[in-house]
This record gives C-alpha cells, structure tokens and sequence, in this order.
C-alpha cells in the first residue's frame, strides 16, 4: 500500500483502502465501456427466460421473486 492509504501510525485505513479500489474499479470499467451494460442484459434476459422454465404460474412467480433476483444479480456481477 501506498503512504496515503496510511493513518498516522502507518495502519492501513480501511475506508481510504475502499476508496482506493472503488476508484480504480471506475477507472478500468470507464476504459472498457463497452462491457459495462453486459452484466445488466444479462440479469434481463435470465429474468425473462425464468418464468418460461417454471411456468406462468402468478403466485408462484410471485413467492419465488425475490430470491430469484438477488442470485441474477449477484451471478451478473461475478467476473467474467
């Protein structure tokens, strides 16, 4: 770590450290723009195609939505 990822005793400071990182995950995805909508056409399209595999069932659709959107998004976000 660099010096001004550093608090006074020379710890690493946990927030300065996310900082870090968060601005150099928008630094490579700002220089590859072309892939940052895939993860986002893939959450769409698993969410239209699910219904076709369990059926057109309202309620169960209905009970199952939740869990089923939260593991779209976090598969979406996994690194290719």
């Amino acid at each position: 770590m660099t010096a001004n990822h550093c608090t006074a005793s020379g710890s690493p400071n946990a927030w300065s450290a996310c900082r870090a990182l968060r601005r150099r995950d928008f630094v490579l995805a700002w220089r590859r723009r072309g892939e940052l909508f895939l993860p986002l056409l893939y959450a769409v399209i698993v969410a239209a195609l699910f219904p076709f595999a369990l059926g057109p069932d309202p309620q169960l659709l209905n009970r199952i939505a939740g869990g089923v959107l939260l593991v779209i998004v976090v598969l979406a976000m996994l690194p290719a």
